[in-house]
């Protein structure tokens, strides 16, 4: 995946800043969904009527987003998120209200609760562009998942007792916290590879 990245780069280079990270934070996202896709395709999936991958991982590519780039990030994932919402194939066994409302959750829950979260916690949001705070993105990314489950499962609700309700919802929750569990490890490992390797090369030179 990384040299995919590296081939795409003068690409990217030659585009408006926006239409970059569109572009980066699409590629990201539509990866993520495709592992997610592999999770179902091999059964690893919760025990609920609705097939739920134990892990989601756009979840987590959802909140880095938001993290970076605050209410943006609804813009940059617009596309992705609208292409693969139209594309489920159940999808459009609901009414068009209930779609808009899944499709709108889908894409503000990150950013909300990422906003939420800084304006919790004390002092975050003066120094929230410095650094990846570990914190923000674990409590708004449960805070936004709690939103973005309970939504799904709202509109759902027709169709399953409550008690199905209830478990569908907690594991959309488990699943979205595992996705961006991956994700946040996936980044210490790269951060501390590239730490490595620029102490590496400052001892060669």
């Amino acid at each position: 995946m990384l040299g995919f990245y590296v081939i795409l780069l003068p690409v990217f280079l030659g585009f408006p800043t926006a239409i970059r990270i569109t572009l980066l934070l699409s590629l990201s996202w539509a990866f993520a969904y495709f592992l997610t896709n592999v999770a179902v395709g091999l059964k690893i999936v919760a025990p609920v009527p609705h097939a739920v991958a134990l892990i989601y991982i756009p979840h987590g590519i959802q909140l880095l987003a938001a993290w970076a780039y605050g209410w943006r990030s609804v813009l940059y994932l617009l596309p992705i998120v609208t292409l693969v919402t139209c594309g489920h194939d159940d999808i459009w066994e609901h009414a068009l209200t209930e779609i808009a409302v899944i499709w709108i959750f889908d894409l503000i829950s990150a950013p909300l609760g990422i906003h939420a979260i800084r304006h919790i916690i004390a002092n975050e949001q003066r120094f929230a562009r410095l650094r990846l705070n570990w914190r923000v993105l674990v409590l708004g990314g449960l805070l936004a998942t709690i939103l973005n489950s309970g939504v799904m499962q709202m509109v759902h609700q027709p169709a399953y007792t409550l008690p199905g309700v209830l478990g569908g919802f907690l594991w959309l929750v488990v699943s979205d916290m595992a996705g961006l569990m991956v994700v946040l490890l996936s980044l210490m490992f790269l951060f501390r590879w590239a730490r490595l390797l620029f102490h590496a090369q400052l001892r060669s030179s």
